[in-house]
C-alpha cells in the first residue's frame, strides 16, 4: 500500500548514507510501522538494522531507539500521528506539510557561470533571454513547486544583480552581458485559511514572507567551469589552487602536522 512504498523509498535513500564517508553519523532503519503486517518483511529482509516491526504506531513512537520518524499517511492521519510523535520528543519529517505556514526558502543557485572566460551565450542577451535573465531560465524550476503549492506572491521585491558584464563572444572579441546573473527575491504570500477538513480557495487574514533565489553564479558549488577548455577545473580545485599559493599556507600546513590542508571552504 502507500505507506510501504513511501516507506521503501525512504529506506533505500537512507541506505545511500554510507556514500557519505566524511560524515560522523549515518542513518539507520531501526523501525517500521504499518496498519498491516503483510508488506513489512521487505524492511526485516533487507534492512539488518531494523529490530521492530509493528502494525501500532504508538509502540514505534515508545521504542527508545527510534529518534526521528519518517510519516506518510492518508491524510485523515496526519494531524494524530504528528501531534503523537512531536508529543514523544521524535524529530518529524512529515509526507505533507500541516500547520501554520511560517516562511518559505527555495532557490536554484549554480556556478556554471563564474568563469569569466566563458563565452556568452542565449542566456546573456535580452532578445533570446529577455531581460529578467536568471529568473527567466532558472525561476521556472524554483517556483514549480511553490505554485503547485498555491503560494503565489502578491507583491515582490528584489535585489537584482550583474556580476560580468561582458564575455568572450567566439570570435576573438568581447560582448556585453545584458541580462541578470542573480536574483534574490523577497515576496509576500497571502495564506490559504482551512476551512473544515479542506483547504479553502480563498487567501486567509495573515501573510508569510517568501524568498526566491535563481543565481547562476554561487561561490561555493562544486561544477565545472568553461566547456570544452582543457583547462577548466571545478571550484574546489581554484579553491584549493588558491589555498596553496596563499601567503602563510606553508606555515599553516607545518602547523597542522599535515602534508596538505584539505579542509573545504
Amino acid at each position: 500500500d502507500h505507506c510501504c512504498l513511501m516507506g521503501r523509498e525512504f529506506a533505500s535513500a537512507a541506505a545511500r548514507g554510507l556514500h557519505l564517508t566524511e560524515m560522523d553519523v549515518r542513518p539507520e532503519i531501526v523501525a517500521v510501522c504499518n496498519r498491516t503486517s503483510k508488506k513489512m518483511g521487505w524492511f526485516t529482509e533487507n534492512c539488518p538494522s531494523v529490530t521492530q516491526a509493528t502494525t501500532d504506531y504508538r509502540e514505534l513512537l515508545a521504542n527508545p531507539k527510534v529518534d526521528a520518524v519518517y510519516v506518510a499517511v492518508p491524510h485523515n492521519l496526519h494531524k494524530e500521528i504528528y501531534v503523537a510523535a512531536i508529543e514523544a520528543g521524535k524529530h518529524l519529517m512529515g509526507e505533507k506539510p500541516f500547520g501554520r505556514i511560517i516562511e518559505v526558502n527555495c532557490g536554484f543557485l549554480h556556478s556554471s557561470d563564474i568563469d569569466p572566460r566563458k563565452p556568452v551565450n542565449w542566456k546573456r542577451k535580452i532578445e533570446t533571454n529577455g531581460e529578467y535573465g536568471s529568473m527567466g531560465d532558472l525561476g521556472m524550476h524554483v517556483l514549480h513547486v511553490p505554485f503547485r503549492a498555491g503560494w503565489y506572491p502578491r507583491d515582490v521585491r528584489g535585489v537584482l544583480t550583474s556580476v560580468i558584464t561582458e564575455r568572450p563572444d567566439g570570435a576573438g572579441g568581447m560582448t556585453a552581458c545584458e541580462t541578470w546573473d542573480n536574483a534574490t527575491l523577497l515576496c509576500a504570500v497571502p495564506a490559504r485559511e482551512p476551512k473544515g477538513d479542506r483547504v479553502a480557495p480563498t487567501f486567509g487574514p495573515y501573510e508569510f514572507p517568501m524568498t526566491v533565489r535563481t543565481h547562476r553564479i554561487a561561490p561555493g558549488r562544486e561544477e565545472q567551469l568553461v566547456p570544452g577548455d582543457p583547462g577548466h577545473q571545478s571550484i574546489r580545485a581554484l579553491v584549493e589552487q588558491a589555498r596553496e599559493h596563499a601567503p602563510g599556507a606553508e606555515l599553516h600546513r607545518r602547523r597542522a602536522g599535515v602534508a596538505d590542508d584539505r579542509h573545504g571552504a
